[in-house]
């Protein structure tokens, strides 16, 4: 019913179900690393992601990585804006690249590979996933610009690392 809490087990497959279908439904997830922007981005969705953007940031500055590009989708503005405040203490220049529609991965992708030295991308499934991670890493090759991913499969597909919070403690 509306207004009422909702415990979420699968956080990314069941926060994309509650956002669709009952929008006034609150949701607070823990551990999710692959939600879509547009459920992100709901008025009654919160959460804590599976990975821990200073221990990226930290990561990234520590392999001499100062320049890092980010690519995400709307939804995630929020959480672009605290990583932003985060990363000039690890002496690092954030270079965001919003992606508002799909249309628009491959252009973005190339202007964000040839400004970063390391490319992160946010957790959502048209980056995060498919087509969109596959570019992202033929990129990432033909380039020599490694990539920072959201969650371990990333890792498995590609990319250089990711960092999962430690969320059993919450």
């Amino acid at each position: 019913s509306p207004g009422c809490a909702t415990q979420v087990v699968r956080p990314e497959t069941a926060t994309r179900f509650v956002a669709r279908e009952f929008p006034e439904t609150r949701v607070f997830f823990v551990g999710a690393t692959i939600i879509e922007g547009s459920a992100l981005a709901g008025p009654h969705i919160a959460g804590i992601l599976a990975f821990d953007p200073q221990l990226i940031l930290e990561a990234a500055a520590a392999l001499g990585f100062k320049r890092v590009g980010l690519a995400y989708t709307p939804g995630y503005s929020q959480l672009v804006g605290r990583i932003a405040v985060k990363a000039p203490a690890e002496g690092i220049t954030l270079i965001k690249s919003q992606v508002n529609a799909t249309t628009e991965i491959i252009p973005e992708l190339k202007k964000l590979f040839e400004k970063a030295s390391i490319v992160w991308v946010l957790g959502d499934p048209s980056l995060a996933r498919g087509a969109g991670f596959q570019f992202l890493i033929e990129q990432s090759l033909s380039r020599k610009v490694p990539v920072i991913a959201p969650s371990r499969w990333g890792l498995e597909h590609g990319a250089l690392f990711y960092a999962k919070a430690n969320t059993e403690r919450l």
